[in-house]
């Protein structure tokens, strides 16, 4: 069975070999906001185009591919031309008919026309030009927001016998501020995959773009954050893109001071 990895890998290749020099192509390329980006990112003199493909574990749960896409297009620059890759599989048909309007094509990976077809997008002008286009500064400003405060919540940490926070579940505070407690270190993944439950409630899909939503951020309470090894801050800033601030287990604050602080910096712009 042929893995999403190789198709990634061959695709990447093959485009690589038909587009000219001036065309960059990116597998599974690192994004500093993102804990998973797209499939694979084109650059060129027409401007960016991402392809996303759905793996195993997004097939099964179709809300984590969806909340890929959402992030993904809130993250990259608004001119990016996004396109779903499909399979002949049931599941990748049944997909692409329940959201038609958030890609800006679709391409079947199983026609002899896939890579004529994947380079005519990629070389295609855009009616937008690249250098005129702003990026969404609701977006950039609620990111800017919320990464402050987490840095200043994770400062104000300090070594104590107790903790004051207690939970086995994600909850929901008086004050509608979600806490998601973990007993021990979260690994990256766990993190990444928190990101995603919540994408739904920070942005809204509207057509090809994400918009920021009415609500306020999400408290992860930790007893240490975990690091990428050549990007230290990644999971802080990646969290707080998606809608989490970190807060220390062993923080001088009380519950109720972070849901203030929450409330006062990670609203509605």
């Amino acid at each position: 069975m042929t893995t999403i990895l190789k198709i990634r890998a061959e695709l990447g290749r093959r485009l690589r070999a038909a587009l000219s020099s001036e065309f960059a192509v990116a597998v599974s390329p690192d994004h500093p906001l993102l804990f998973r980006s797209v499939d694979l990112l084109i650059g060129g003199p027409s401007g960016l185009t991402a392809v996303m493909m759905r793996s195993a574990a997004e097939k099964r749960r179709p809300s984590a591919f969806t909340a890929r896409l959402t992030l993904n297009r809130a993250a990259l620059p608004n001119y990016t031309r996004f396109i779903y890759a499909i399979g002949d599989s049931k599941s990748d048909l049944d997909y692409e008919r329940s959201q038609t309007g958030h890609f800006d094509f679709i391409i079947e990976l199983n026609r002899r026309s896939t890579m004529k077809e994947l380079v005519l997008v990629a070389e295609e002008r855009q009616s937008r030009s690249p250098t005129r286009s702003k990026p969404n500064s609701e977006i950039i400003t609620r990111f800017s927001d919320t990464y402050r405060l987490s840095r200043f919540l994770l400062q104000r940490g300090r070594r104590v016998s107790r903790t004051r926070y207690s939970s086995k579940d994600p909850q929901v505070d008086d004050w509608g501020i979600e806490f998601a407690v973990f007993d021990d270190a979260p690994t990256i993944s766990a993190i990444a995959e928190l990101a995603l439950v919540r994408t739904e409630r920070w942005f809204i899909l509207q057509g090809t773009a994400a918009v920021p939503s009415n609500e306020f951020a999400g408290a992860a309470v930790v007893p240490s954050v975990p690091t990428y090894r050549n990007d230290p801050g990644k999971a802080v800033r990646a969290a707080a893109f998606a809608g989490w601030v970190f807060v220390p287990m062993q923080s001088t604050l009380l519950r109720e001071e972070v849901s203030d602080l929450i409330m006062k910096y990670t609203g509605p712009i």
